[in-house]
């Protein structure tokens, strides 16, 4: 779960550091206010560049109302309820084009309305919004895949939507949904051959080409993030317990750390990136071998490939060759999720997740220090199956790719 002390570190991006302590301060004890105000108004007469861009702030400002109104809809559409989503489809947004800053919005409200109108058995009403949403976007793969959906299940028109269910998944066969819908046509219909044919071809076509994708385009990153440092980890501890002592100590310790970090920012805001491809063992295992500096290192940040359907478990990390205790406190993610002991994407661009270290290094006298960081791979496709990556299945994929 993503740390909920970086809610609020975007205000004063050039200075992360004080950002982190200074907001969580002031929006949680009115004792640390002045202290607080104090730092904050000596940056900005530093530097400008700590205030957002005006755009940026301006745009932000013009989506986070449509942001948090699609998001109490999209909550109220997976629990059954789709009226004010109508509502809202057919009032507010209704004009809403593919042009418009919003239409993403308005493209997955009608995605996740579409689903339920379909599990509910609405086939009139999501004949009636798959067809404004190919109005709006005729390219749309998902929207086609509902309108024959609807159409197949509409009386008198069976054929017309089987047909085109069957036409578009041969054009579109990397959709899943239409293969999806398909299959399901083919099992109502008594068609079960095609059926086990269709997912058979799917699961191999799925884990062929998703293994190419994964295998590239991993990225690692060590940097120096200010709210992983310690001094910034133990002030929130200190917070969370109400030491108020402590607090002052923190921020005295933090207020001199600040003239050290001005005097090096170039150097703490320095970050060594390396692209890697994946490498398994017999057991699944990948093993990344790096050496950091413990003093301008407190996160490891681990990007895999973007739409890639893996999950990621059983993480390791050694330090000078000793096995180090990881926790849950100690991950945070961003477009992934951990659950049942996986990390898993959202779907979203750019998934990532973050490995503080700078408790583990703190105590280190070294310049660089060895770290091996172990992970397993793994791919689900949308049929629920599973396969572990290890060096035989990677060599199958790189050879069937010859």
């Amino acid at each position: 779960m993503p740390n909920r002390h970086l809610r609020y570190s975007c205000l004063f991006c050039e200075n992360p550091l004080m950002s982190t302590i200074g907001l969580k301060a002031f929006g949680n004890g009115l004792s640390l206010v002045g202290a607080l105000v104090f730092l904050v108004l000596f940056l900005i007469g530093q530097d400008r560049s700590l205030i957002n861009p005006l755009g940026d702030l301006w745009l932000n400002a013009y989506l986070e109302p449509h942001s948090i109104q699609f998001k109490r809809l999209i909550e109220q559409v997976d629990n059954g309820q789709t009226e004010q989503a109508i509502n809202q489809l057919q009032s507010e947004w209704k004009d809403i084009q593919k042009r418009d800053r919003i239409y993403n919005f308005k493209s997955r409200l009608l995605f996740a309305l579409a689903k339920e109108l379909l599990r509910q058995r609405r086939y009139s009403e999501l004949l009636h919004w798959s067809s404004e949403w190919v109005r709006l976007d005729e390219r749309n793969i998902d929207a086609i895949a509902f309108w024959y959906e609807a159409i197949r299940n509409f009386p008198g028109r069976e054929k017309e939507g089987l047909e085109g269910l069957i036409k578009s998944q041969r054009d579109f066969p990397e959709s899943t949904l239409l293969s999806r819908f398909l299959i399901h046509a083919y099992r109502e219909t008594g068609n079960t051959g095609a059926a086990e044919s269709l997912i058979r071809s799917r699961t191999d076509l799925f884990f062929r080409q998703a293994g190419e994708e994964i295998i590239d385009g991993w990225e690692l990153e060590l940097r120096w993030r200010a709210e992983h440092t310690t001094l910034v980890q133990n002030l929130i501890e200190h917070y969370d317990n109400n030491r108020w002592s402590e607090i002052w100590k923190s921020l005295k310790e933090i207020w001199k750390f600040y003239f050290v970090w001005k005097e090096n920012k170039e150097l703490y805001e320095k970050k060594q990136i390396r692209e890697f491809s994946i490498q398994p063992d017999a057991d699944g295992i990948n093993t990344i071998v790096m050496s950091v500096d413990p003093v301008i290192t407190t996160t490891l940040r681990i990007d895999p490939p973007s739409h890639s359907m893996l999950t990621i478990s059983g993480i390791k990390l050694r330090i000078n060759d000793q096995p180090m205790e990881l926790t849950e406190g100690m991950f945070e993610y961003a477009n992934m999720y951990e659950r049942d002991g996986y990390i898993w994407q959202t779907g979203m661009n750019k998934p990532r997740f973050y490995l503080k270290v700078a408790g583990l290094l703190g105590n280190i006298a070294q310049t660089k220090v060895p770290i091996e960081l172990e992970f397993k791979a793994f791919l689900f496709d949308e049929m629920g199956n599973t396969r572990l990556l290890t060096r035989n299945i990677i060599d199958e994929i790189v050879n069937s790719a010859e």
